[in-house]
């Protein structure tokens, strides 16, 4: 081991960079290939019908049918005809520069 090392140590940096990584690489993807086989296990454990009675999910959708709907009103635009949008660029078109905060519409 320690003649391993000592070769290690004695290859330019590049080469210990590209062994480091190497290295890190492998342990990652093993690590990885575990954490798959553990959730796959824990996967497979769960029992749908039972985590369905202990999520309660028929009483929660009677709970939520229960609850009042929410009626969002509507906003309605009027339509502008072609008077009413000369007037307004006009109006635009006299106010100072300083009160505009934008770039000016092409």
């Amino acid at each position: 081991m320690k003649s391993l090392l000592s070769k290690i140590q004695g290859l330019p940096e590049r080469e210990r960079k590209i062994i480091f990584w190497v290295v890190m690489i492998v342990l990652a993807l093993t690590l990885f290939s575990f954490y798959v086989k553990y959730a796959q296990k824990r996967i497979v454990a769960i029992n749908i019908e039972k985590a369905k009675e202990e999520l309660q999910l028929p009483y929660l959708e009677e709970e939520l049918k229960k609850l009042p709907k929410i009626k969002i009103p509507g906003i309605e635009m009027p339509e502008l005809d072609q008077e009413v949008l000369q007037e307004l660029e006009r109006a635009i078109e006299e106010m100072p520069a300083e009160d505009i905060d934008h770039e000016p519409i092409e």
